[in-house]
């Protein structure tokens, strides 16, 4: 609890900043939104989706809450072909964004099946090997992070040094509207 109150302290101090005055914050998991159905315009994700276990979930609460005419846009990772089972079985890959990845075309396919409309998953060609190259960074983890020392994030680390996860998996880009 205190932990959501720091986290939505930190939400208004940077919204002030930014002199955002129409922004409302809520503390809550991206498949169970405190929202009411048909309430917002736009949804927007920064590659979150791929850490949720039941994307199906996500993709129907996303087009309940957005109201008709209303968009996605999400940055994501997706799976160009499946990932081998050393990465997959994974913690630190699930963590780092890659293991928990659904194909390209399940995504596509599941925002289709959620009901939106005019869906693209587009490949932005984004080198995801640059988190092996970067001294103390790895997945979703920047430097400085806590996770940069310990010893789960070192073998990922290594795991990633041993693929080129560019043949697996993709940084995408997702739009869609709903109807």
């Amino acid at each position: 609890a205190q932990e959501a109150a720091t986290q939505e302290a930190l939400a208004k101090a940077n919204a002030a900043k930014a002199a955002v005055t129409n922004g409302e914050f809520y503390q809550s998991t991206i498949d169970k939104l405190p929202l009411p159905d048909a309430s917002v315009d736009c949804v927007m994700s920064n590659c979150v989706i791929n850490l949720a276990s039941d994307k199906s979930a996500v993709f129907r609460e996303i087009a309940r809450v957005l109201k008709p005419g209303g968009r996605l846009a999400v940055s994501d990772l997706a799976l160009k072909q499946p990932l081998p089972a050393e990465i997959s079985q994974d913690i630190m890959a699930y963590v780092g964004c890659i293991a928990g990845a659904i194909p390209i075309e399940e995504y596509r396919t599941g925002l289709l099946a959620a009901g939106f409309a005019q869906v693209e998953v587009v490949d932005t060609g984004a080198d995801l090997n640059a988190y092996a190259k970067v001294e103390n960074q790895g997945g979703c983890c920047s430097p400085g992070m806590a996770c940069d020392s310990n010893d789960l994030h070192r073998e990922f680390m290594k795991l990633l040094s041993r693929f080129n996860v560019n043949d697996f998996a993709a940084s995408v880009k997702v739009y869609a509207v709903k109807p």
